[in-house]
Parts: C-alpha cells; sequence; structure tokens
C-alpha cells in the first residue's frame, strides 16, 4: 500500500541542529538534562514548522525524524533516553529469528529495534493505524533495507497493506 504523505525529498538538518546532536548524544544520563534539552534547547535549535531528517538513532538504525515532534524528538536528540529499559528488555529477551509484534508502532523505533536484534530471520509485524505514521513507518523500514511485513490497522480494526 503506498501512502500519499511518504516523503519525497528529505533535506540535511542545519548547522544548529548538528551542533545541539553532538552535545545532547554526548551526555551520559544525568537527571533533568533530558528535560532541559527538550523544553529549553530543542526550541533554540529545531523549526517548530516542521523539518524531518534523516538521522542515525541507534547502531544500524536511522530514521526520518522530525525533531520537533514530542516522541520523535526524544529520537533525535536524546536517542539513549528513548525508553531505554524496554529496548534492553527486547534485545535481552526476543530470541534469534523470534517474533515481535509492534501494536501502535508509530514510525517504527521498536520494530527497527526488534528487527536489528532479532536476527537475520526475526518476524517483525507492526500494526499502525494512522496514516501518517504509517507511511513514515514504511519509510523507515525501506531506509534500513529491512525486508519485514508491516500491515497497517485501518480505522475498521482490519488489517490492511504491506509496505
Amino acid at each position: 500500500m503506498t501512502s500519499n504523505t511518504a516523503p519525497t525529498s528529505v533535506k540535511a538538518p542545519p548547522l544548529r541542529l548538528k551542533m545541539l546532536l553532538r552535545i545532547t548524544r554526548g551526555m551520559p544520563r544525568i537527571r533533568g538534562f533530558g528535560y532541559l534539552t527538550l523544553r529549553f534547547l530543542k526550541p533554540l535549535c529545531c523549526d517548530p514548522n516542521g523539518g524531518s531528517y534523516i538521522l542515525p538513532i541507534w547502531p544500524r538504525i536511522r530514521m526520518l525524524v522530525d525533531p520537533w515532534d514530542c516522541i520523535e524528538g526524544v529520537l533525535a536528540l536524546l536517542p539513549q533516553y528513548y525508553d531505554s529499559w524496554e529496548l534492553a528488555a527486547v534485545a535481552q529477551n526476543l530470541p534469534e529469528g523470534g517474533t515481535f509484534v509492534d501494536v501502535g508502532a508509530n514510525v517504527g523505533a521498536y520494530s527497527l529495534w526488534a528487527a536489528r536484534h532479532g536476527g537475520l530471520n526475526a518476524n517483525v509485524i507492526a500494526i499502525e493505524p494512522a496514516p501518517d505514521n504509517y507511511a513514515r513507518l514504511c519509510h523507515n523500514v525501506e531506509l534500513n533495507g529491512l525486508a519485514r511485513i508491516i500491515h497497517e490497522g485501518t480505522e475498521s480494526g482490519s488489517l490492511g497493506g504491506v509496505c
């Protein structure tokens, strides 16, 4: 299924965003730093009118993200803070070639993580009902070269297309 909201071109991150990424991604987990980054530094360096960029998020995982978005902003600016306990649990408990189901996949962070940590034979099923998020999810799956079947949940609750 092809969505009309999939990005056709992506611009390079501006210098001020690149500088912020160098600062935020190099910081160890310090209580309150995430809040300060998202509350005060993000408005100085990110475009509130939108601007999506392809950024490395974790090793071997790149994503198209909008740093101004509440979820994608954490992925872009502070990936070391993004659901670290949950991601560690997936990496530790998903067996080689296992199956991972991501219901409400959003833009695919957990799906991509599971696909990388479950090995070449992992089965990853991502279900996302929101068309814009689904388009971004499909783009991120393709961007990472992960040949996985991704289903879109429609408003009626039935499963639909394949990326």
